[in-house]
């Protein structure tokens, strides 16, 4: 069995080495096999999705769909802007600080909905799915080599960004829909506030703010003789060694995560679903197990 501890020697020495990033890359690929597009972590973004979506449609007096949402965090793979574009939302942008989706990663994420809408799973897993959409995102799958499919998925109305969010590209009250899926347990408690002040300055009269939050060890996934609390175990000065230098978790709690909506991010929580009470996103002790939602609308 691999060892967590292994694994974050290895992340440390990649730190301070140039283009961090790249290498480890290639150290999640070539030892810890953890950037491999499954089916998986594909049906599991494409639940998440629908929680976002639905989230949207949660919120008083709501019920149609987002006509611009913006993603906070890429990652490796853009599942959910695509998900969320074959449902039907207007458009989709995806902001990342580094491009972690290359053109490989694009182009596999595209083969996985076409052969998931080929054997029938894409549709049970979106009820919501446009079938016009998914033919057209397979002809311009079709009709273009992976490096212009960035270029591509903008014509369709998905826009990949490198690019830090705020109001110069996202001016104040024009986004119905800003989510997130495991990006936030990243985020520093003062950068948190402030990220959670910006969704909710970008958003219009009748927006909502959607996160998913990963609140257990990353270690874990890659060591099964370790707890997803394992991280809880050790003191502020001894998880600064061992945290990963390249993106750090925070290990915030629930309740630093209640405190950062209710500071000054004027933020108001939606009322709870009485037929998707999990999409509606509570923030409860079941929560910290499985993950949490960040439901907030604007004032």
């Amino acid at each position: 069995m691999p060892s967590w501890k292994l694994k974050a020697v290895a992340q440390r020495a990649i730190g301070v080495l140039p283009f961090p990033h790249f290498w480890n890359g290639i150290l999640q690929k070539r030892v810890a096999h953890s950037v491999g597009l499954g089916d998986g972590l594909f049906f599991d973004r494409l639940d998440k999705a629908c929680r976002h979506l639905n989230n949207f449609r949660d919120g008083p007096d709501q019920g149609g769909l987002p006509s611009r949402a913006v993603e906070i965090g890429t990652g490796w793979f853009p599942i959910v802007p695509i998900a969320l574009w074959l449902c039907g939302v207007g458009t989709v942008e995806t902001y990342d600080l580094s491009r972690h989706a290359t053109d490989t990663r694009l182009s596999q994420t595209i083969e996985h909905f076409i052969i998931a809408w080929k054997n029938g799973r894409l549709a049970r897993a979106l009820p919501d799915l446009d079938r016009d959409r998914i033919s057209r995102l397979k002809r311009m799958a079709q009709n273009r080599i992976p490096s212009e499919l960035v270029e591509g998925l903008a014509e369709l109305g998905i826009h990949y960004a490198i690019a830090p969010i705020g109001p110069e590209r996202i001016p104040r009250g024009s986004v119905d829909l800003v989510f997130s899926t495991a990006v936030l347990e990243y985020l520093p408690y003062p950068a948190l506030v402030g990220l959670l002040r910006e969704c909710c300055d970008s958003l219009s009269p009748k927006g909502v703010v959607s996160h998913w939050v990963d609140l257990s060890d990353e270690y874990a996934y890659f060591d099964r003789d370790i707890t997803p609390f394992n991280f809880l175990r050790f003191s502020d000065r001894a998880w600064r060694l061992i945290n990963n230098p390249i993106i750090p978790l925070s290990r915030l709690r629930l309740d630093e995560y209640r405190r950062a909506c209710k500071g000054r991010t004027n933020f108001r929580p939606l009322r709870r679903s009485k037929t998707r009470p999990v999409a509606a996103g509570c923030l409860n002790d079941e929560g910290a197990r499985s993950g949490p939602f960040i439901v907030r609308r604007r004032p």
